[in-house]
């Protein structure tokens, strides 16, 4: 099992990844989706020790939601950062992120 936190804020990619790292680090059954409201929005994916898998990390995350909504990224299964096309919504996101992960489980 693990525990889904998803957000947008109006801070840096830097800032994002810095509370994505956090708070995985404090709950090891986290996935963590954070995205920046600028446009392209830049998205920043961290998956807890407890909830990575073979099937579910946040590079399979990542490329779900990209092959989903477009864009490009990378990163380790731990944590990655990518960025979607323009005009995409974190609520577009979530809508889809049940049906996402679970295809992934």
């Amino acid at each position: 099992d693990f525990v889904l936190y998803a957000f947008s804020a109006d801070l840096d990619v830097d800032s994002l990844r810095e509370i994505a790292a956090r708070t995985k680090g404090d709950q090891p059954q986290a996935i963590v989706v954070a995205m920046t409201k600028t446009e392209p929005a830049s998205l920043i994916i961290g998956v807890g020790a407890k909830a990575i898998s073979s099937s579910l990390d946040a590079k399979r995350i990542l490329a779900a939601i990209t092959e989903r909504f477009g864009g490009k990224g990378g990163g380790k299964p731990e944590m990655t950062q990518g960025s979607l096309t323009a005009g995409t919504s974190l609520e577009q996101v979530i809508s889809q992120l049940p049906n996402l992960l679970s295809d992934l489980i």
